[in-house]
């Protein structure tokens, strides 16, 4: 599990893209998972993630799919104007200053964090996401055979602990303390265990 906290302030667009990107490949090598809050967040970026959770005061309005998002709030009665990226169309929502309802749902609409708690709470979106999780703790049980075949896979053979390693691209690894035109082979630095990618969730999220 890895967790980032707004890891892409004062980057500019590009280099927040290709950060994001390399964390995307980190959690595709590794089979683990990323927790990424991010500020302002371009399309591009949004749309290299799974998962994305909305929060507003502290309450959770929305976990899912990031396609589903948008749409979820749309159904609500929400609007999300031209060119507006799906990032900023989800902040927005957190704020009444904001967001923008369509015409015909005045006054039909979530506007404390509680109701929007509470739409969250009763909504198709959220039963959806509970049948998922319970699927997944079935088949991955905390302390099950999965986690012994993840703790095998980290004691391979070809597993260097104790080194941290930067990746340029799926081909090629290379480790910070060495010369870096001459880096290591893959065979040399890396194994990656087939059973890890099943044991932790690949789940991409962003909040």
């Amino acid at each position: 599990m890895q967790c980032w906290d707004n890891s892409t302030r004062g980057l500019d667009s590009a280099t927040a893209l290709e950060f994001v990107k390399t964390l995307r490949l980190s959690t595709d090598l590794a089979g683990s998972a990323a927790v990424v809050a991010i500020y302002q967040a371009s399309q591009s970026i949004y749309d290299i993630f799974d998962k994305v959770a909305v929060l507003y005061e502290g309450r959770q309005i929305y976990f899912g799919d990031i396609h589903a998002a948008k749409k979820y709030f749309l159904d609500m009665g929400f609007d999300c104007p031209p060119r507006q990226t799906t990032g900023d169309f989800l902040t927005s929502i957190t704020s009444p200053a904001e967001r923008v309802t369509r015409a015909g749902f005045e006054g039909k609409t979530p506007f404390t964090p509680d109701e929007f708690a509470a739409a969250w709470y009763k909504s198709d979106d959220r039963a959806k996401l509970m049948r998922e999780i319970e699927e997944f703790d079935t088949l991955y049980p905390i302390g099950g055979a999965s986690l012994e075949q993840f703790k095998e896979g980290r004691r391979g053979k070809n597993w260097i602990q104790g080194q941290m390693w930067m990746i340029a691209n799926k081909k090629q690894l290379l480790n910070p303390r060495t010369n870096a035109s001459n880096p290591r082979t893959p065979s040399q630095s890396y194994s990656k265990s087939n059973s890890a990618s099943n044991a932790v969730s690949k789940d991409f999220r962003v909040t």
